[in-house]
């Protein structure tokens, strides 16, 4: 029987109601923290391969950003040369 259907603490006799009460809902908390932690394990050991594989597909986007970034710098650096020079040239 699970603890959140029945108050494993309601037989006791050295407890008053209250006092089991909040032990059930103590022993509820103790549940949901261990599921939680579960599922955190899980989380935290999956994705792991998933990230790595999207962060590599970052880096590749990247560098096409940054070698399509160089090419335009070294366009406009052309550019301002050859104006340069045919303003001397004329």
């Amino acid at each position: 029987m699970s603890v959140f259907e029945r108050n494993p603490y309601e037989d006791q006799h050295g407890l008053s109601t209250i006092e089991s009460e909040v032990l059930w809902e103590y022993a509820k908390l103790l549940e949901h923290v261990k599921e939680l932690s579960s599922r955190v394990k899980e989380m935290s050991e999956e994705p792991e391969q998933a990230l790595v594989s999207q962060l590599r597909g970052l880096e590749r986007k990247m560098g096409l950003v940054l070698t399509l970034f160089r090419a335009s710098v070294w366009a406009v650096i052309n550019d301002q040369q050859g104006l340069e020079s045919g303003s001397e040239g004329g």
